[in-house]
């Protein structure tokens, strides 16, 4: 049986965060919060496959690249989808050059959104299988 892959998305417009639920439907276990803080509590304590990560938090001094650090940090088989409205051109190679698995522009559609965290999951699978493989022919 399938496990049902969990979501994270971090992001503080509020608007966004209800519809992807809803976007995503049920094929995932989706968890929003909108602080930065709220985000590195919610990874300290749970595994997630895939985190939507927005680049930008209203008031809060931090980006979405320190998210980003923190969660490699912890967890260097979490994927990072980054959907943001960033522009600046010096801040989109910064959030490459960390090495997000996906760049998003907002806005983006449903489609977009659903397509992106299914590669995702499905680049997981295989480097997950690949690696029971290697691992059972030792």
């Amino acid at each position: 049986m399938r496990r049902i892959p969990k979501i994270l998305a971090l992001d503080d417009d509020q608007n966004w965060l209800s519809q992807v639920p809803l976007i995503l439907e049920k094929d995932c276990e989706v968890t929003t919060l909108s602080t930065i803080d709220q985000g590195i509590e919610s990874l300290k304590n749970t595994f997630y496959d895939v985190i939507l990560l927005d680049m930008n938090f209203g008031n809060d001094p931090r980006s979405g690249i320190d998210v980003f650090r923190l969660i490699k940090a912890k967890d260097h088989s979490a994927d990072v989808i980054v959907i943001s409205g960033e522009t600046r051109p010096d801040r989109l190679v910064q959030i490459m050059n960390a090495g997000i698995t996906k760049f998003l522009p907002k806005p983006c559609t449903p489609d977009q959104v659903r397509s992106a965290i299914n590669q995702v999951i499905q680049a997981k699978e295989l480097r997950l299988r690949a690696l029971n493989i290697a691992q059972s022919d030792h």
